[in-house]
């Protein structure tokens, strides 16, 4: 079972502060419980253009390879787009691994 939260951020630095945050919480929540009570999350992010509907939902091209990005994260990772990882890589002081070819991301 899954479900997919998406969020707005004015930059791809911040989102990315932002995934690694609740990264460290999750990982600390899950380490006292049993592997059928943890929340385990893939989190992708991309730089892109997003527009927000009337009903605060958000969508377009940004929104949709995002989620695509998360289906090749790993359980607890996070996955950034090129154009992402370009924003960030020396904006902060984190380890980043190439997880290869984006073949396995279907194209919008």
């Amino acid at each position: 079972m899954g479900w997919t939260r998406r969020s707005e951020f004015r930059s791809v630095v911040a989102a990315t502060q932002c995934a690694l945050e609740i990264r460290r919480t999750s990982e600390s929540r899950n380490a006292s419980l049993s592997s059928d009570r943890r929340l385990d999350f893939r989190i992708g992010i991309q730089l892109g253009d997003v527009v927000a509907e009337a009903d605060g939902d958000l969508m377009g091209d940004g929104i949709n390879l995002a989620a695509r990005i998360e289906g090749v994260a790993a359980v607890g990772g996070i996955s950034l787009s090129h154009a992402a990882y370009e924003q960030v890589r020396d904006r902060l002081d984190i380890a980043f691994t190439d997880r290869g070819s984006t073949s396995r991301v279907p194209s919008i």
